[in-house]
């Protein structure tokens, strides 16, 4: 009868041990991967915001932005840059700005951005405050001078507060638009 095959002992903890060296090598990679993601989808925030403030200096036009902290909105995706109709009250989109690089309307998932799974909008459902209105909103607009405001009943209020958080497990990223000026920073 001949020697029957298989794995001993000494080989499988050879295997094991392989494996967990491996394991430690890759663990610290994983943690500045998940930092790299929290990053470029805090950036891909702060691009747009960034971006309608210039397209309404540019333009001349009222140019709005949509963060949709909690997926409630019908008309657009996570971040959208785009233009209302102020004909109506409350407004209307009127269109999707176009993305500068793409040449495709400004209307992007938070989690398709690249590097972006599993990076998510925290910390409250509105992003917003205004002066003269209660309640928080989810959208910002700029007007020709860049100054951050609301429009409702063809009126304009002053943005007071404006905040949005990304989360990625316990690691975290604060925007804030400054309230005169438009400027965008991250904390």
């Amino acid at each position: 009868m001949g020697r029957e095959r298989g794995i001993s002992l000494i080989e499988l903890s050879v295997v094991v041990a392989i494996l967990g060296v491996i394991a430690l090598i890759v663990m610290p990679n994983l943690s500045a991967s998940s930092i790299q993601r929290l990053e470029l989808s805090t950036q891909r925030v702060v691009d747009a915001l960034q971006f309608a403030r210039s397209e309404a200096l540019r333009t001349g036009e009222l140019t709005g932005v949509l963060i949709d902290v909690d997926d409630t909105v019908a008309i657009a995706k996570d971040i959208a840059v785009f233009v209302p109709d102020t004909s109506a009250s409350p407004f209307a989109l009127d269109r999707f700005v176009t993305h500068p690089l793409s040449k495709q309307p400004y209307d992007q998932w938070l989690e398709t951005a690249v590097g972006g799974s599993g990076v998510a909008f925290s910390g409250g459902v509105q992003s917003f405050e205004y002066d003269g209105l209660t309640g928080a909103r989810n959208y910002v607009f700029f007007d020709a001078n860049g100054a951050p405001v609301w429009l409702e009943d063809g009126k304009r209020y002053r943005l007071v507060a404006g905040s949005i958080y990304l989360a990625l497990g316990t690691l975290g990223r604060q925007i804030t638009i400054e309230s005169v000026t438009g400027k965008v920073q991250v904390q």
